[in-house]
């Protein structure tokens, strides 16, 4: 045998038995980084779903709610209360240290304490990674693992939440002593294939999988307010149907006078939608609210036309205490008279067991700022409801979805106002509205 054959034969066997070291390990270590991937993925996923419902919470919350209950249903959110007075408006993030951080809300002027370590924990407990990190502005707000171990192989990933812009970050090695460094060549030619096919499909059902968890924690999460909103426009949608069924009675009875007055007023609730929907997008982005001079009379006895078949059906009496002047609050008029409408009609369905109720409003202006105090005939509100009726989701109706009470407080601070619950000295509802004067017309 000649030297260039043995050469070409030892070249043959060198090729042969390093595809046979190279390709079987090539496999396993796309394994490894496979796992480690899906770990990584998995944690993405978990601290996308909760910095979710952290931003669907906040707009929520106020410094009375009870952070105990929240925590029962969002672990991550330990703690509720005020935004201290030294936190700047631009001021979105505060670290807390131990991994913590407060998600604060300058308009309602509160904040959430989150904790998120004890997610990223539990979703890493089969697969360790030697350094996993959450940054925020190139702060790191928390971190697992050691920062002396360098790994090879790195992840990243950014969460384009506007309040909650941070960074995840992790590091791995291959296991080396768990590769099998001589499988037979042929099984690992095949292995190597089926492991790109499986790869690609994979890669496409993880990638179809998590756009759809996203949009799923997206609509979860938005679904709480959507629910607010659905609430709010059903108002207006039966005030609607009773004018066009009073225009129907009226077209009937050939009585055309009274017709033009009832579409016009079916009309003006069409367009009350229409505000109530602009309102509602402008409250889930947080933008800027600009107040008006409004007349506090004028809102009430607009609302009082919106429910004057609740009123009658319940035979309220309607007692106004408004005083010879107008008085005039800086606020949103559309905000004010949702506000008012929900407490109206709150008052008349805790009356609704009784042959006949009241509902008295009273409106007196104190240095530059307006009082409004509503009470009713009810019962008045129970120990529990006095401290969770603001909270979301509490409710004492059966049919009730226990938003009214939050979306009034949200839109009431909002207005740089404040709402305050009791009872009176009668026994029935005491609600009382602080706004700052408002200049008139």
């Amino acid at each position: 045998m000649t030297v260039p054959v043995i050469r070409r034969s030892l070249l043959m066997w060198t090729i042969l038995m390093l595809m046979a070291l190279i390709i079987p390990t090539s496999v396993q270590l796309c394994q490894q980084w496979q796992k480690f991937n899906r770990a990584f993925e998995y944690v993405e996923q978990q601290v996308a779903y909760r910095l979710t419902q952290n931003a669907a919470v906040l707009p929520l919350i106020s410094p009375g709610s009870n952070a105990a209950e929240l925590n029962h249903k969002f672990p991550q959110i330990v703690a509720i209360e005020s935004l201290p007075d030294s936190t700047g408006m631009d001021h979105r993030i505060t670290p807390d240290g131990k991994g913590r951080y407060w998600l604060n809300n300058r308009w309602q002027k509160v904040r959430e304490l989150v904790d998120l370590q004890p997610v990223v924990a539990a979703a890493l407990q089969h697969q360790p990674f030697h350094r996993l990190t959450l940054n925020w502005q190139n702060t790191v707000l928390f971190s697992v693992g050691s920062s002396k171990v360098r790994g090879l192989w790195h992840w990243s990933a950014t969460f384009t939440q506007e309040i909650q812009p941070f960074t995840l970050t992790a590091s791995a090695s291959p296991q080396w002593q768990a590769i099998k460094v001589w499988p037979a060549l042929l099984l690992a030619i095949l292995a190597t294939a089926l492991s790109l096919l499986l790869h690609q499909f994979q890669r496409q059902r993880q990638a179809d999988r998590r756009a759809q968890f996203y949009q799923d924690s997206r609509l979860n999460a938005l679904g709480e307010i959507t629910t607010g909103m659905v609430h709010e426009i059903n108002q207006p949608l039966t005030a609607i149907m009773n004018w066009l069924q009073g225009a129907r009675l009226l077209l009937a009875k050939g009585d055309l006078a009274l017709l033009p007055d009832a579409l016009d007023k079916a009309l003006e609730q069409t367009q009350r939608i229409a505000l109530l929907l602009q309102r509602f997008r402008e409250h889930l982005e947080q933008r800027e609210v600009v107040l008006d001079a409004v007349d506090v009379k004028q809102t009430w006895l607009r609302v009082e036309d919106l429910l004057a078949r609740e009123i009658r059906e319940g035979n309220i009496m309607i007692q106004r205490h408004f005083g010879p002047h107008p008085i005039v609050v800086n606020a949103d008029p559309l905000w004010l008279e949702q506000v008012l409408h929900n407490l109206l009609s709150n008052a008349i369905q805790a009356q609704n067991q009784q042959k006949k109720g009241w509902v008295q409003i009273r409106c007196r202006t104190e240095g530059n700022h307006v009082l409004v105090t509503l009470t009713d005939g009810g019962t008045g509100f129970s120990k529990e409801a006095l401290e969770h009726a603001l909270m979301p989701f509490f409710t004492t109706r059966n049919d009730g979805i226990g938003l009214g009470g939050t979306l009034a407080e949200t839109l009431v601070l909002r207005m740089n106002g404040k709402i305050t619950l009791s009872n009176h000295a009668d026994g029935g509802a005491c609600i009382q509205l602080q706004f700052q004067t408002g200049e008139p017309k």
